[in-house]
């Protein structure tokens, strides 16, 4: 288990990131690094939710550690495998070919924002990855299209598609990846 030590020594307070490990005599605390003085910097992530047309343009250039996008895919889902009816629900935003024509400037924007050596996850489904890829491919290095395996699937569409149990996730980077 790490913790952050606190020592008092001359009337100061010495800050280290340590360890509990145990040895033949017993417990004792091993330093993994020293901050001195200082006390660590601690990160407080923000999770931003909205539509990433508006909420992008509002960040600096390179301040952001991560991106996880999870754009509409551009197919007009429909489905009667909902428990809320579609009236309580609405229909998702530029989920038809508009999407197409503003993704290129939303993963502008990712690009501007993203720190050097940084990364972008975006979801996609099956049969649009690569109209996905191909935008992405504009700005990042795309290193894998991951898959997720859902330990549940949809009930597939109302025009008769088998149910999908997965989604694709391009993840691409910055300059170079650490």
């Amino acid at each position: 288990m790490t913790y952050i030590r606190k020592q008092k020594r001359n009337g100061k307070i010495y800050y280290s990131l340590a360890e509990r490990v145990k040895t033949n005599k017993g417990w004792r605390s091993k330093t993994l690094v020293s901050y001195g003085i200082n006390p660590p910097i601690f990160y407080e992530p923000k999770i931003i939710k909205g539509f990433a047309e508006t909420e992008l343009k509002k960040l600096a250039d390179n301040s952001v550690d991560l991106i996880i996008i999870d754009p509409p895919y551009g197919i007009e889902s429909d489905t009667n495998h909902r428990k809320d009816k579609p009236e309580n629900i609405g229909k998702i935003d530029f989920d038809d070919e508009r999407i197409f024509k503003i993704f290129p400037e939303i993963i502008s924007e990712c690009y501007r924002i993203l720190k050097n050596n940084a990364a972008l996850y975006c979801f996609s489904r099956w049969d649009v990855s690569g109209q996905f890829i191909k935008m992405i491919e504009k700005y990042f290095k795309v290193k894998n299209n991951l898959i997720w395996v859902k330990n549940n699937w949809s009930m597939g569409d109302l025009e008769g598609a088998y149910g999908s149990q997965y989604e694709n996730i391009i993840f691409a980077v910055k300059e170079k990846h650490i």
